[in-house]
């Protein structure tokens, strides 16, 4: 892994190890689709299937930092979409098909994809400019790493319901991979699409179980994450949660 990655991973601490750990697995389904033709996204662009366009020797630092502000901009419109489908789950049931397509249609454009950079390109790039400061801000800022400021200010939550709401999100991934293993043959998926689709999913259901949304989920482990970084239940559910989520975004097309 490369040291950029390393350093990201070891500053998000329980907190921010979620949306790091997703952003790899983006990575390792890309090259999967690409070294095999598994998963193939819809429409056959090559940008999508790990093959980049763009020579990165001709990308400048300016021009990396202006990619992740898009990166950025395009993620926080994601999200402001993800609260309106989730909105609509809590009111109507929604299958891993029908989340996935209602994801696929309003999700906006991929920022690498504009520019002709494949994620393996993106790696590339980050890791040649890995010590300037603007651009790990924008990684930072992409990864959803946990922001101490918002500490205390979501809905009070003990070490135990954050273990509790976990292990069930863990059991709701397991239950996609089930349900996705199904269907998956029926036509070529993109695989990041699918990763926000399970997202979706997850979260509506958290919040119709608990009551808590992603925010009060991320305030509430960074409230306990000094215990929760040493808990062994919390570990191990993580890193089935990290299983899942790759075999779900793994499955064979």
């Amino acid at each position: 892994m490369e040291g950029w990655k390393k350093a990201l991973l070891a500053a998000a601490g329980a907190g921010g190890v979620a949306a790091v750990l997703w952003y790899l697995l983006a990575e390792e389904a890309e090259g999967q689709a690409s070294e095999d033709g598994a998963a193939a996204p819809e429409g056959g662009d090559n940008r999508k299937s790990g093959q980049g366009v763009v020579a990165t020797g001709d990308v400048s630092k300016d021009q990396v930092i202006r990619i992740l502000g898009d990166m950025v901009a395009s993620q926080d419109r994601m999200k402001v979409l993800m609260k309106d489908l989730k909105a609509k789950m809590l009111a109507k049931d929604m299958d891993f098909a029908e989340t996935y397509e209602h994801v696929r249609s309003v999700q906006p454009d991929d920022p690498l994809e504009r520019h002709g950079l494949s994620m393996s390109d993106f790696d590339e790039l980050v890791s040649k400019h890995q010590n300037d400061p603007q651009v790990m801000q924008g990684i930072m800022q992409i990864m959803g790493m946990p922001d101490e400021s918002k500490v205390g200010q979501g809905k009070p939550v003990g070490e135990a319901q954050v273990i509790a709401v976990h292990a069930f999100m863990l059991q709701e991934l397991e239950n996609q991979l089930k349900d996705f293993s199904k269907i998956v043959g029926q036509k070529a998926w993109d695989m990041k699409t699918v990763a926000l689709a399970s997202q979706a999913i997850v979260a509506a259901k958290v919040e119709r179980k608990y009551g808590l949304t992603s925010e009060d989920i991320e305030g509430a482990v960074m409230q306990n994450r000094q215990t929760l970084a040493s808990n062994a239940e919390f570990a191990e559910i993580n890193q089935k949660m990290q299983v899942a989520m790759s075999k779900l975004m793994g499955a064979p097309g």
